[in-house]
């Protein structure tokens, strides 16, 4: 039980709008830090063939456990459980869509819609105690977005 506690003290999982807030704050950090981390490989000439999908994929487990701490600290919140079945599809639909974007190469439609920008949303949203809000977007758009990836792929394929 102490471990819940402070799970929900320090993540995506506070209840409480200020907690929410740091949590946003240090999504944002972890942003900037992952994105530094990179540069300094390319401008250093230390990237690995290794590297590039390792990072892909580590954002993305990233962003599966921020949904996944955004629905805990709504369904405990709430007192709901119905939060849970929204995170999942959320956390689906980007494990789901993350292939079809590492595929595309580049695309300008998935690489502008697949950008870090969401998190300044996210901390927006955090300042009103609305973070959780952000959940439903992903769990509905990123399904969409799929859709639109694929038919952009289509697409080039006949032209």
């Amino acid at each position: 039980m102490a471990g819940l506690a402070l799970f929900r003290r320090i993540s995506m999982a506070a209840v409480e709008p200020m907690l929410e807030v740091a949590g946003s704050l240090l999504f944002l950090l972890h942003s900037i830090l992952d994105g530094c981390d990179a540069e300094l490989a390319r401008l250093k000439f230390l990237e690995s063939r290794r590297g590039a999908p390792l990072e892909f994929w580590g954002g993305n487990l990233g962003h599966g456990a921020v949904w996944s701490g955004m629905a805990i600290g709504w369904s405990l919140g709430t007192g709901a459980a119905w939060p849970l079945p929204v995170c999942a599809l959320a956390v689906a639909s980007t494990a789901a869509s993350a292939p079809l974007v590492s595929r595309q190469g580049d695309n300008g439609l998935a690489d502008a819609m697949a950008n870090r920008d969401f998190i300044y949303v996210v901390g927006r949203l955090a300042c009103f105690g609305r973070a959780h809000w952000f959940l439903v977007r992903v769990a509905l758009g990123t399904p969409a977005f799929m859709l639109l990836v694929r038919w952009g792929a289509g697409r080039r394929r006949i032209a």
